[in-house]
């Protein structure tokens, strides 16, 4: 996994086939492929996002705290 955050633009146009607000671009921390992922990963506890072009794994969201935990 990689220690940097991925870019992840929200609200852009996007393509014209796409709907609004079903797909965030993700910018890979490893090769700077820029790919769509489904802004269920954003989500804490999702699992992590693959970038297509290196393969490399990262998380989008932060984990969920257990039981007792604070932020």
């Amino acid at each position: 996994m990689s220690p940097q955050m991925p870019e992840i633009v929200r609200d852009t146009q996007g393509a014209a086939w796409e709907k609004r607000g079903n797909t965030l671009w993700v910018g890979c921390t490893q090769c700077a492929t820029w790919f769509p992922v489904s802004p269920v990963l954003t989500r804490p506890g999702a699992p992590a996002a693959c970038c297509p072009a290196c393969h490399s794994e990262f998380k989008l969201a932060a984990q969920v705290p257990r039981q007792g935990e604070s932020r």
